[in-house]
């Protein structure tokens, strides 16, 4: 609504100024919160990036204490049974000498530009064949990243039981427990659910849009009441620099408890910052330096 002042006189232009520097600095209602980005090296390339460097840049400039790394399917395992591990070990590896954790997202609907991954060759296979592949990929992958200490939860799945642009199908409640089975069988970190799947017993993901507009800013106010240690936290997602909304939804992350505010679009940051545009790579380094 910050909008309405600049169309107005001076003193409201200046007013408007002030709001948004109240916005701008978030509460610390938690001093314990942690910011983050989420990473996607798919996106760092579709934008003429390299990811290796730009992820080794970030990691030095903004010092993010948390990173969340899809662990895109298609690029794991591009040809059948042939697991690429090395591009991922690289990331979690410089997260750890930047004393940055690392929540890795398991399964086909991920954080994503597409929201949905998973390998060609899948396709051609029966559904019974299918669900073999995918619980392949679920124990190799966590059999192999649990070796990684700096990694502190897995995210089962991103928002699974919504369309990903028809090309995702939905995922139920038992085919998501079955995920989480596969996981527990090889380690025992938290998982990260999202908010749009039944009540779990490990961390809650909510984005902005679903966690701050009433009614379902009160639901969620009230289930942080009940999460207060290491085994049930709330970590808000795809927080957007773009948007001035995102100043008020790490404001009210912040007020309200929340354990880690992720920030996405990190490689739309270094992407303008190649083309000579510099704000959103100021924004990001400020609100770093604070939190």
């Amino acid at each position: 609504m910050t909008w309405l002042f600049v169309t107005r006189n001076k003193f409201r232009i200046a007013l408007a100024a002030l709001v948004l520097s109240a916005l701008w600095l978030p509460r610390f209602d938690n001093p314990n919160a942690q910011i983050g980005v989420t990473f996607n090296p798919s996106a760092a390339e579709e934008r003429g990036l390299n990811p290796i460097v730009m992820f080794e840049q970030m990691l030095l400039e903004l010092k993010p204490r948390v990173v969340r790394i899809p662990i895109e399917w298609s690029r794991l395992e591009s040809e059948r049974g042939n697991y690429s591990f090395d591009e991922f070990d690289h990331y979690i590896i410089a997260a750890r000498r930047n004393q940055a954790r690392v929540i890795v997202v398991l399964g086909a609907h991920q954080p994503t530009t597409t929201g949905c991954d998973e390998p060609l060759w899948l396709a051609e296979d029966s559904p019974e064949v299918q669900t073999v592949a995918r619980r392949n990929y679920f124990l190799v992958t966590s059999s192999h990243f649990k070796t990684h200490q700096n990694i502190v939860a897995w995210q089962i799945e991103d928002h699974p039981t919504q369309s990903k642009l028809g090309v995702c199908e939905t995922l139920d409640d038992s085919a998501i427990t079955e995920e989480i089975a596969w996981v527990r069988a090889r380690d025992n970190r938290p998982i990260v659910l999202t908010t749009d799947v039944a009540d779990h017993d490990g961390w809650v993901a909510a984005t902005p849009s679903s966690a701050f507009t009433p009614p379902s800013f009160t639901r969620l106010h009230s289930l942080l009441t009940e999460l207060t240690d290491e085994d049930h936290q709330l970590v808000v997602t795809d927080i957007s620099l773009t948007q001035w909304q995102a100043f008020r939804a790490i404001s009210h992350s912040l007020a309200s408890g929340a354990h880690i505010l992720l920030l996405s679009g990190v490689e739309d940051w270094y992407a303008a910052r190649a083309s000579g545009d510099e704000s959103l790579m100021t924004h990001a380094r400020q609100l770093f330096s604070i939190l």
